[in-house]
């Protein structure tokens, strides 16, 4: 690459899980011989430091204990760029965040002109990867609403996208809609060459929830009982019913922002909106009915609504009424 005199090395880091083994691997993919006496650290510092290169980190969420190897590196290596790819910041000094959004989705009333639809990154997706294993499918005035409602229905996210995409070489649009309503047990059919944990749509989640500490998960389970978000002061009187330390509410939420799981939203009251998406929510409440806390939490929650003011949307799922 012309920006890059020493070229672009790229590593796919999913495989691997221990922090230990970050160093050795970046070693190995520039075929650095490890077996003489220099420490590691050095002898990769003494061969990047005057390398103009880009060093690319796919999938780092994993190794997160391992980031501040990368500032010694940074530090030491005057002309190197490290782009990471992480479901988490990595809270380093001088780090520099892109968050990448869902695609856009298009409304359905009024639904967008045929024509106007494929500007929707989220259906140009769709359409686009439907056509790659089915040539003869097409955007049509008869399947528009259906498709257009499949995007709004997997809130624009690509991987859940793609793997509808999968699903409609074989079913009619009208036809896989009807099945989101379950949307972990039919996206399930990812490309065999992905890692693991992008082959569904449940493994994609379950990477992330198997990352988060115990009391993280805790977390992510009470705020699955609410649909269309909550307030802080709701979840932290559901955490704590639950057993979370009142005083560690705000670190947990702030953690599982950080880690792209949960949204947050300051409403023109000025009163913060935390928001999951609804597959998560989904994934979440299968955890919290797993885990034996169903009815400690749904009782938190429904004992919440009577000491406060506010206008929180009541909790409502298949599996639960009250």
């Amino acid at each position: 690459m012309p920006d890059f005199a020493d070229g672009v090395c790229f590593l796919p880091l999913a495989a691997i899980r221990e922090p230990l083994l970050l160093l050795p691997t970046i070693a190995h993919a520039l075929g650095l011989d490890e077996r003489g006496q220099q420490p590691l650290p050095q002898l990769l510092q003494a061969f990047l430091s005057e390398k103009e290169m880009l060093l690319v980190l796919d999938n780092f969420e994993q190794l997160a204990a391992a980031a501040p190897q990368l500032t010694d590196l940074f530090s030491a290596c005057s002309h190197l760029k490290i782009l990471v790819t992480s479901r988490e910041r990595l809270r380093l000094l001088g780090e520099q965040v892109f968050a990448v959004s869902s695609l856009a989705v298009p409304s359905l009333e009024p639904l967008p002109a045929v024509s106007d639809l494929l500007s929707y990154a989220s259906m140009d997706l769709l359409v686009r990867r439907v056509q790659a294993s089915k040539p003869g499918f097409a955007l049509t005035a008869a399947n528009a609403g259906d498709l257009a409602a499949i995007c709004v229905r997997l809130e624009g996210l690509p991987l859940a996208l793609e793997l509808a995409a999968a699903r409609l070489s074989i079913l009619p649009p009208q036809a896989l809609l009807k099945r989101l309503d379950a949307p972990l047990q039919i996206l399930t059919r990812g490309a065999v060459d992905l890692p693991e944990h992008h082959q569904t749509l449940r493994q994609a989640i379950q990477w992330s929830y198997d990352l988060l500490k115990a009391e993280e998960q805790l977390l992510f389970r009470c705020l699955s009982v609410f649909v269309g978000g909550c307030s802080l002061e709701a979840i932290e009187a559901v955490g704590v019913a639950a057993g979370y330390a009142r005083e560690r509410v705000i670190d947990g939420i702030t953690s599982l922002i950080e880690r792209s799981l949960l949204k947050s939203q300051e409403r023109e009251d000025g009163e913060l909106r935390l928001t999951l998406l609804e597959m998560l929510r989904e994934y979440g409440w299968e955890c919290l009915v797993s885990s034996h806390e169903r009815e400690t939490i749904l009782q938190a929650h429904v004992a919440y609504w009577p000491i406060t003011k506010r206008s929180e949307p009541a909790c409502l799922n298949n599996s639960s009424v009250f």
